[in-house]
């Protein structure tokens, strides 16, 4: 079940999930908003998101910060149609996993990122991604 808006109540402004989002979203100012009953920031940040929860883990409030945004664009997403975006896959956690792995060599070191050519922008997102992981 998403939450809803109101647990944006809770936001002091402070930009924490700001400086650890690795897309450089303004997370804060979206939650800030919807905090004053605007949800139209947070339905902005879907098209965006990597949804990697980083906001939500550096949250000194304890926000749901990914599930206001799903919650604000639950008839945006309802509206697509088989269309992925690139960073909404296997979480970073699966990576980490088997970095022992990859660094003493027992598996290859290959990295596929990927994602849906369909997407408006989604080659700027994997363009971007791979600029991390090269």
């Amino acid at each position: 079940m998403l939450p809803r808006l109101s647990d944006a109540a809770r936001c002091n402004g402070c930009g924490v999930c700001d400086d650890a989002c690795p897309n450089a979203l303004e997370v804060s100012e979206a939650v800030l908003a919807a905090k004053g009953g605007d949800a139209e920031k947070l339905k902005e940040l879907y098209d965006s998101c990597w949804f990697c929860a980083r906001c939500e883990g550096v949250c000194p409030e304890n926000i749901p910060i990914m599930s206001l945004i799903l919650s604000a664009a639950k008839d945006k997403m309802r509206a697509e149609r088989f269309k992925m975006r690139p960073g909404r896959g296997t979480p970073v956690i699966e990576y980490r996993d088997v970095a022992y792995a990859f660094g003493f060599g027992t598996v290859s070191g290959m990295v596929a990122i990927i994602g849906c050519s369909a997407y408006p922008g989604s080659e700027r997102d994997v363009s971007y991604m791979t600029s991390l992981w090269i």
